[in-house]
């Protein structure tokens, strides 16, 4: 699912041809846990120095356009795996806030209950195998759970190759029946791929030596 041809236009047109993917997660939203929404993001991707994900966010996560092109930090992918029918939460942003300059007023970030949704908060309604693209520059996050049964959605977080929002990184070593593109889209960050490839065959050839040299004086002591 990380190389869907279906969704690969999208993620070319926001993040260029050169991108990664930086980390993955499934979230589980039911009646046991309806958690509050927190907007967060907005503000050219900063949300402002009281972000809730935190003030350093919009170094990764930013959007602008200019001369015909998109640039943006990190991209999401949200697989919606059950039917997300009106009124029963989940996925939700405020439209535009991706190109204001200010941060969201606090006594908007945090609803308890959808009864305190802010107007500006817009609710996005999924049947089960649909795929929501967003800019983690665009202030969103989750509208309390109530509906039946649950959400269950598989998050893909892509951004251009020499930025990175995760601390951990993929080794697509440890994954089987890959192609090349999907090895490449493993690769942990770096300008580009072609750095990465000599960057790592030069430290394989620095390995080799320093074994080499090592079984040398193995030998003639």
């Amino acid at each position: 699912m990380i190389d869907l041809p279906s969704i690969a236009p999208y993620l070319q047109a926001l993040l260029g041809s050169n991108y990664r993917l930086d980390h993955d997660y499934i979230k589980i939203d039911n009646a046991a846990h309806a958690n509050k929404l927190y907007l967060h993001g907005g503000g050219q991707g900063a949300g402002g120095a009281t972000d809730l994900v935190g003030p350093t966010d919009g170094g990764q996560c930013y959007y602008r356009y200019n001369n015909g092109k998109f640039y943006n930090g990190l991209v999401a992918v949200g697989f919606e795996l059950d039917t997300v029918p009106p009124g029963a939460g989940g996925f939700a942003c405020v439209p535009g806030s991706h190109k204001v300059n200010f941060e969201l007023p606090s006594d908007w970030k945090v609803s308890e209950t959808q009864d305190e949704l802010p107007e500006c908060v817009a609710r996005v309604e999924a049947e089960a195998g649909d795929a929501i693209i967003f800019t983690e520059a665009c202030a969103h996050g989750t509208v309390p759970w109530e509906g039946d049964g649950e959400r269950r959605t598989i998050f893909y977080k892509y951004c251009p190759h020499a930025v990175a929002w995760s601390p951990c990184y993929y080794n697509a070593d440890h994954y089987g029946d890959l192609s090349e593109r999907q090895r490449a889209l493993l690769m942990p960050p770096s300008a580009s791929r072609k750095i990465w490839e000599k960057v790592q065959t030069e430290q394989s050839e620095l390995e080799q030596l320093r074994k080499g040299r090592g079984e040398a004086a193995s030998i003639d002591e």
